[in-house]
């Protein structure tokens, strides 16, 4: 899900598409019940974002991909914020920053470690056992679908490392 605010203009994204708003759109009705465009407005006032920015994020819950965490209701899960302005993704310190003084209320993805270095890992085989484990998300008891890396500086490398488990566990 991907949320924006550009040219004065807010709007809500699936993966491919640009939604309309109808009562019944799980993206619209989250939207709303947090309030996203206030706080898109106030974000880009507060920091200066003159065409705009776009927050991205995880939803998950009742309806979507069959729910594997059991959350009991829609949820929005922060995870990148573009700056439109300067076509470039903040870094994760720049969003977590972000995501604390403007995003009050809305929930990030968990972050495992903000200091993890690569070389800690010996192999692939480390990496793929690191990525291993519970879910941070919710109450039940389910396998995390893997983590993400992410260097600490703008428009740094980033990638996804998926569990085993979670792939096996898969139906």
């Amino acid at each position: 899900m991907t949320v924006y605010l550009f040219n004065d203009q807010f709007g809500i994204c699936s993966r491919n598409l640009d939604l309309i708003e109808t009562p019944d759109n799980a993206f619209w009705t989250v939207a709303r019940r947090l309030d996203l465009e206030n706080k898109l407005r106030y974000t880009a006032q507060r920091i200066g974002f003159e065409k705009g920015l776009a927050v991205q994020g995880e939803l998950m819950g009742p309806g979507v991909q069959g729910n594997p965490e059991q959350l009991k209701e829609l949820e929005f899960y922060v995870f990148d914020v573009f700056d439109i302005d300067n076509q470039r993704y903040l870094s994760p310190w720049e969003r977590q920053t972000l995501h604390t003084e403007c995003l009050v209320g809305i929930k990030h993805v968990p972050i495992i470690d903000l200091n993890t270095n690569l070389s800690w890992f010996e192999s692939l085989e480390n990496l793929l056992a690191y990525a291993d484990g519970a879910s941070s998300v919710c109450p039940a008891n389910t396998r995390r679908e893997g983590l993400v890396f992410k260097a600490n500086q703008p428009d740094g490398l980033s990638f996804k490392v998926i569990s085993n488990r979670f792939l096996l566990s898969e139906k």
